[in-house]
């Protein structure tokens, strides 16, 4: 990677005696650095031999002290058998390959150097200080600056633990049990980390806090340790109640008749009642600010080394699409329009090709129905339905279907679009159900089409639709692709008494159901206007959610501009968000499949933009062999740091899992220690359009042949041989491409005119671009468009259908051309049949490569400037690289990086997932071997061009003699059991220039966030409530016990039972005077003391010993307006831990303007369809739901409602008119 960076004029550099070592000298680069500040760095060349220097001028002293520190800690990071240098009073580190590497200071000036010889030292110090005219004695040579924790978050800290307080090995052991033990667990096993999850406190009268009180503790057990510790400060799409009460205008509506949330579909949870609008809102900034307390006072710990983005997963799945619509939506549509296109005219030309918006208000957010027929001409079928479960997982019976089946003692629901839907078994059913056609809807003459958007979420069930006793449609549903069908039903149809039954494996229908008179189309083929409004709405609907992010980015970094921050799940928008990471200093996060499957698609975009690369498993490993298969796929796949999901049990509780975890402990060490160089190559990997063309349109593999990384992903097969990085189509009009000499696409068939323009420029300037497969077949408003061909000088004559590939039908051999020149054919090409795109050269500087063998062009080649278009067109897979012929299929995108003579990697081991490494430090090589087989493998390491003498073997330690080679060395018989993964360290050709590309790497890791920090998140205030969390006072003599109420370690319960006294004074607001006062000292879950608590307000006990808290005791008539009062709690515990596990607070609930006593005859059920008795509430609860008939006065039709449960039971939600609250 190489940077040009101007002195500003006007920036005066400290002066200090190396100063003149600099002079006539240019700068290679200047820059801030996070924690570091600014530096500038000059090459310098000394008078002594074998001698390299880089000087860095730091901001000031103190500055220069840490750089100091930290390149010194580095450079003797896993030493690999070197040690420290001493010769008189200057000192450096010896490597096990006898290099000296070190750092020496004068003022805030370091000067980095290496020596071929470490006995060179003095004569280093004396040649440095004569060339820089300054006394000897001036230099240190060493840092006592202690190193931010933050700053070796990937040196030092590469793996961490998520931490769930009060989890247990067993129940047995509910009363024994010391968590502390964990925090003593990482300390003795290498300062391993924690992850703690900060949530918004979700008690619905919890204005204000966040749930502290659950796992502070554990925040204190580990800086007690000084581990590290990462921060989750999250809330997603949703918000507790209290925050959603507060600001109901910025909860969303869900897609009309969509039932579910941002987790599952038809499931009432996360979001289930409605998510917080997408976006700036007074919601995301209400919860924001109160995050961005805490961010301020974790900025001030030095164990805590780095933040989660509070956004958090970006995307849950294809139900997300149904989440964000209503009023607020439109009008956020509209304005995100006018910013794109600025003139009405312009997107009435683009939408409709004529003047129909007359005004930007008159822009609608559209619902996904739109684009499938559903509008004014539709008639809807949402109604009563009568439906039946299956007594088991099994089909439901054949005469259920029947018209004349006798339904009547079936339960009922309306459906689609009732939440009721939400509470119903997951399990087979049938629904059905009467209806009549709108007048003359048949006699138009149109076509009829049904649509049935059940959104099954389970892959390979099968859905039915039975129209007046014929069966018209069974189909099956797909993997992350919730189901839906369409069925032209015109010959079956009557105009009135039409019988649906539908087969429902799920049980639920969680969308729309409705006749039309359009057919499904598909993206693009919908005509340039529709299209073009597609579009429109998924880059709407990409940006808002990239919105959020980028306000959790910005809140950050108003108030710590160095700590990393973690990005988590980015993948469905990755594009936009690997500019943020790059931005705001942010690093991808995985959160589960690469731990299940091998894939690299995050660390290669993480590389693009030189940042390191997270993981955590979905799951926790169930056994040995699983521990080690994560292990072996996260080691090969490019990762810097693991967080170990879902707690530090799943490991230490199982013997089996702690064993294998212990063994590769000497692996896991090095973690974030290493990383993978710039590559030459990378990948163009297209995250927009999968989602223009994935869900939910069908696949259509003849008109959109699946993209990207999932389907055409060449890294998996290569990168045993080259390293590869990635990019996206909008990397050509920035400078993250002009990193790299070749970019070899993924299948993008989509690019824009402005897409291929930016990649033409790059080309232009010298880049090699590689087409794969259908590169460039559509523009994202016109299909067949083939814009690449104006790039590529070769004209489609056809493109085969791949229905037909896929069925056998076209098989057409290539063969070299005539005047491929140096260009040499794969040997794989010379028997593999393929298909794929027939080519034309129309411009003079095309170069045939491969033909077919009607002589039409397979492969071409075009010199564009100072670059080349290659043009593959012959493909030998079917649908995605493993399926036909990949061997052959790589090997032509092989050739094609062979024929420019890209670098390979310095070393191989056959037979097993290799990859190559280099340490942070610049001073080692790691190479790492897995074995993913289920036999055992025999290879060996090949290094090439050297010999290093000894490889470390890391998890044994021990030293193992490389042998010479006429390519480099070897280390020879190496058996692999299945899932074994190895790791060998040796010395690095060349350890000359170790402190540039240690310095290189700081640059790209750590260089100082450059994006917009936004507005303010100003602290929101909650007259309502009073917080008594803080400021409690300790009674007790002779312990030093915390200022807050608190979970903490129970030091005396080895010995004897323990009390602890704490109190508090408050007073109680005097403006409280027309409501009620309610008291809350609770914990969100369980108990809320450890282990029981006496509780006194004023002298007078409110609550003997007891676990349990106080749930919004009334207390109006105790605590008056102004009235000033103390609280007393005595604790007392014989186990570990002894405190609280919750928050303190009082809630003031004015008098309402109005009441209605829901007392009363409310009808129960059982499961939701049947509502067959009647009880009288409030009184014995008997089933799973209650329902009764509420009328409002007229004259309160447009207050805020809320129901109210006073009482202790487990009443967890209220469905009204249908809609779950």
């Amino acid at each position: 990677m190489i940077l040009t960076l101007i002195l500003l004029p006007g920036i005066v550099l400290a002066q200090s005696s190396f100063k003149p070592l600099t002079y006539g000298i240019d700068s290679q680069f200047q820059q801030t650095l996070a924690g570091y500040g600014r530096i500038q760095v000059w090459q310098i060349n000394t008078s002594l031999s074998g001698s390299r220097a880089w000087l860095v001028d730091c901001e000031n002293d103190a500055n220069a002290q840490l750089l100091q520190a930290k390149f010194l800690s580095d450079a003797q990071n896993h030493p690999n058998g070197g040690q420290t240098f001493k010769q008189q009073q200057t000192q450096c580190f010896m490597t096990a390959s006898g290099h000296g590497i070190g750092a020496v200071r004068v003022k805030n000036m370091v000067c980095l150097f290496t020596l071929d010889d470490p006995r060179k030292l003095s004569n280093f110090a004396r040649t440095l200080a004569s060339d820089a005219k300054c006394n000897q004695a001036d230099l240190q040579w060493a840092s006592d600056t202690k190193v931010p924790m933050y700053l070796d978050r990937f040196d030092q800290h590469g793996f961490r633990f998520y931490y769930r307080p009060f989890e247990l090995p067993s129940k047995d052991v509910a009363e024994t049990y010391d968590p502390i033990t964990e925090f003593d667990y990482a300390k003795e096993h290498g300062d391993l980390g924690f992850v703690f999850w900060n949530s918004l406190n979700p008690i619905t009268t919890g204005e204000g806090f966040m749930n502290h009180g659950w796992w502070s503790w554990g925040l204190e057990a580990a800086a007690k340790r000084n581990l590290p510790v990462q921060v989750n400060t999250g809330m997603s799409y949703h918000a507790p109640n209290w925050l959603s009460n507060l600001h109901p205008q910025a909860v969303t509506d869900k897609m009309p008749q969509f039932v579910g949330g941002m987790h599952r579909i038809a499931d009432p949870h996360l979001g289930g009642q409605g998510v917080v609008l997408m976006g700036d809102n007074v919601i995301r900034r209400s919860a924001l600010a109160l995050i961005q307390k805490d961010v301020t006072h974790f900025s001030k710990l030095d164990n805590i080394t780095s933040y989660l983005e509070p956004y958090g997963e970006v995307h849950h799945g294809q139900q997300d699409l149904f989440l964000d619509f209503g009023p607020q939506v439109d009008k956020a549509y509209s304005q995100w329009l006018m910013e794109r296109y600025h003139n009405l005219n312009v997107l009435n030309l683009r939408w409709y090709g004529q003047q129909t918006l007359k005004q930007w208000t008159d822009v609608k957010f559209p619902e996904v129905a739109y684009f499938f027929g559903y509008n004014e001409q539709s008639h809807d079928l949402q109604g009563t339905w009568k439906l039946q479960f299956s007594d088991s997982e099994n089909p439901c019976p054949d005469e259920w279907y029947k018209p004349d089946f006798d339904d009547s003692k079936w339960g009922t629901l309306t459906a689609p679009g009732d939440d009721h839907t939400m509470f119903l078994p997951k399990k087979p059913a049938v629904y059905r159900r009467h209806f009549d056609l709108p007048k003359n809807y048949k006699q138009s003459g149109k076509r009829v089409w049904l649509y049935l958007w059940d959104l099954t979420d389970k892959q390979r069930l099968t859905i039915t639709i039975d129209l007046n006793g014929k069966r018209i449609s069974k189909t099956q549903s797909m993997h992350t692709f919730p189901h839906w069908v369409a069925v032209d039903v015109t010959d079956q149809i009557k105009d009135t008494n039409n019988f649906v039954a539908l087969g429902l494996p799920r049980g639920f229908m969680a969308y729309r159901m409705y006749l039309s008179h359009e057919a499904p189309q598909t993206y693009p083929q919908l005509g340039k206007h529709r299209n073009a409004q597609w579009v429109d709405f998924m880059d709407f609907v990409t940006a808002r959610r990239a919105a959020n992010i980028k306000m959790g980015l910005q809140m950050i970094r108003q108030v710590d501009t160095k700590r990393p921050i973690t990005m988590m799940a980015p993948d469905y928008v990755a594009d936009t968000l690997k500019d943020y990471a790059s931005q705001y200093n942010g690093n991808f996060h995985n959160t589960g499949y690469m731990g299940g499957f091998w894939a690299d698609y995050l660390p290669m975009l993480m590389r693009g933009v030189d940042r390191p690369m997270t993981v955590e498993p979905g799951g926790p490993a169930k056994d040995g062999p699983g521990m080690e298969k994560q292990l072996g796929l996260w080691f090969s796949e490019g990762v810097n740091a693991i967080d170990y999901f879902i707690h530090i049990g799943s490991v230490i509780w199982h013997d089996d899992i702690r064993e294998k975890f212990e063994h590769y402990l000497p692996m896991i060490h090095t973690l974030g220690t290493y990383h993978q160089p710039k590559a030459q190559i990378a990948q163009l990997i297209s995250s927009r359009v999968n989602r223009l063309t994935g869900f939910p349109w069908q696949q259509n593999s003849d008109l959109n042949l699946p993209s990207g990384y999932w389907r055409w992903n060449l890294s998996s097969s290569l990168s045993n041989d080259y390293r590869i990085d990635a990019v996206c189509e909008s990397d050509f009009g920035s400078d993250v491409t002009s990193a790299y000499k070749l970019v070899v696409d993924t299948n993008t068939t989509i690019l824009s005119e402005q897409d291929v323009a930016g990649i033409e420029q790059w080309v232009r300037k010298g880049g090699i671009f590689v087409t794969f497969v259908q590169t460039g077949r559509h523009t994202p408003e016109h299909e067949n468009a083939w814009p690449i061909s104006r790039l590529s000088g070769y004209e489609v004559l056809s493109c085969d259908a791949t229905s037909q590939v896929i069925a056998g039908k076209i098989q057409r051999a290539v063969k070299l051309s005539p005047n491929a020149g140096d260009y040499k054919m794969p040997r794989a090409l010379l028997s593999a049949k393929g298909a794929g795109l027939r080519l034309k050269p129309t411009s003079t500087d095309c170069q045939d490569l491969l033909l077919w063998e009607d002589g039409s062009v397979a492969m071409g080649l075009r010199k564009l400037g100072d670059g080349y278009v290659v043009h593959i067109g012959a493909n030998f897979s079917k649908d995605r690289l493993w399926f036909g012929n990949p061997t052959a299929s790589v090997e032509i995108v092989r050739s094609a990086i062979e024929y420019f003579d890209m670098s390979k990697l310095p070393g191989s081991a056959p037979g097993v997932r290799f990859r190559h490494f280099v340490s942070n430090n610049g001073l080692y090589d790691h190479w790492v071997l897995w074995n993913e087989s289920n036999g055992k493998a025999m290879t060996k390491l090949d290094i090439y061009d050297h010999n290093p003498g000894q490889a470390l073997e890391v998890l044994t330690g021990n030293y193992l003699p490389l042998s010479d080679k006429k390519h480099g060395s070897r280390l020879a018989n190496l058996i692999l059991e299945p899932n074994e993964l190895r790791m060998y360290r040796t010395a690095r050709q060349s350890q000359a220039d170790a402190p540039a590309q240690w310095l290189g790497l700081q640059r790209a890791w750590w260089k100082a966030s450059h994006g917009d920090t936004g507005k303010p998140f100003d602290a929101p205030t909650y007259p309502n409530t009073l917080h008594l969390t803080d400021g409690w006072q300790p009674t007790n003599q002779g312990n030093v016990w915390p200022s807050k109420l608190q979970v903490f370690d129970n030091e005396t319960s080895q010995a004897k039972e323990n009390v602890q006294t704490y109190t508090r004074t408050f007073t109680v607001p005097k403006d409280w005077t027309n409501g009620r006062v309610l008291f809350w000292m609770h914990s969100w879950i369980g108990h809320t003391f450890i282990h029981r608590a006496r509780v006194e307000l004023d002298g007078k006990q409110l609550q003997d010993w007891h676990p349990n808290g106080m749930d919004g005791w009334d207390m109006t008539d105790k605590l008056k307006p102004g009235s000033t009062h103390t609280l007393s709690v005595q604790l007392k515990s014989d186990k570990p831990l002894i405190g609280m596990r919750g928050e303190t607070w009082l809630h003031y609930l004015p008098k309402p303007d109005a009441t209605i006593d829901l007392a009363g005859e409310w009808e129960f059920s059982n499961d939701v369809i049947n509502f067959d008795r009647k009880l009288k509430l409030p009184g014995h609860w008997s089933g799973l739901m209650a329902r009764r008939t509420v009328d409002i006065p007229a004259n309160l039709k447009d207050k805020q409602t809320f129901i109210r449960i006073d009482n202790n039971s487990r009443v967890v939600g209220a469905i009204v008119n249908g809609h779950w609250l």
